[in-house]
């Protein structure tokens, strides 16, 4: 009789302990159902930013489309970042800036768009010409660290977003642009470095 007894106080004893274990878990539950549909309200939303128009029903041309209008939409908020933070810039790299930044917001738009391939095809050309444009310009450091630096990281891009034939008519202009830049290029060029930073291009 007193080991039943004891037996008995020691499930009352317990009974406590589970049911503060349910309250808790019951309490829980809504926090843990908070943060998933907080998660799943930001993961709706970014995917609903990136989604290309429903017109598009290519499965890769619409991996495509959603890649450039990720690359877009980053380059748009690091580039306005890049403006406020430097105001007093020099002219010309504020002008750089500012181009670009219009680029990007056209691109991701016709991105968002019917006409995607507009805005991928402006956003290519675009990246590929600001080192071609800072040689014209005269802002660049040197002929070889503007364009080694920036057209082959474009070409490479451009392979992922662009079609065959876009892809060949971006790789012949960024070429010739190379190979040309003595001609408009206010910083020097030495014909080696032309040689040897137009053969990094078509490589």
């Amino acid at each position: 009789e007193a080991g039943s007894r004891s037996r008995r106080a020691k499930r009352n004893a317990e009974w406590p302990q589970k049911g503060e274990r349910v309250g808790m878990s019951i309490s829980q539950t809504p926090l843990n159902n908070q943060k998933q549909s907080l998660a799943e309200r930001i993961r709706r939303f970014s995917q609903r930013i990136i989604a290309p128009h429903p017109a598009m029903t290519d499965v890769s041309d619409k991996k495509r489309i959603e890649l450039h209008n990720v690359l877009t939409l980053i380059l748009t908020f690091t580039l306005a970042l890049d403006l406020s933070f430097r105001p007093n810039a020099a002219t010309a790299s504020l002008a750089i800036i500012k181009f670009m930044l219009l680029i990007s917001i056209c691109s991701f738009l016709l991105g968002k768009s019917k006409y995607p391939k507009f805005g991928i095809s402006l956003f290519l050309f675009s990246f590929i010409s600001i080192s071609y444009l800072t040689l014209f310009i005269g802002t660049a450091n040197s002929y070889s660290t503007s364009v080694s630096t920036t057209v082959p990281i474009a070409l490479i891009i451009a392979s992922a977003l662009a079609g065959r034939k876009t892809f060949a008519w971006l790789a012949i202009y960024a070429n010739l642009a190379a190979f040309l830049a003595p001609i408009y290029s206010k910083i020097p060029a030495a014909l080696g470095d032309v040689i040897r930073t137009g053969g990094v291009v078509m490589t």
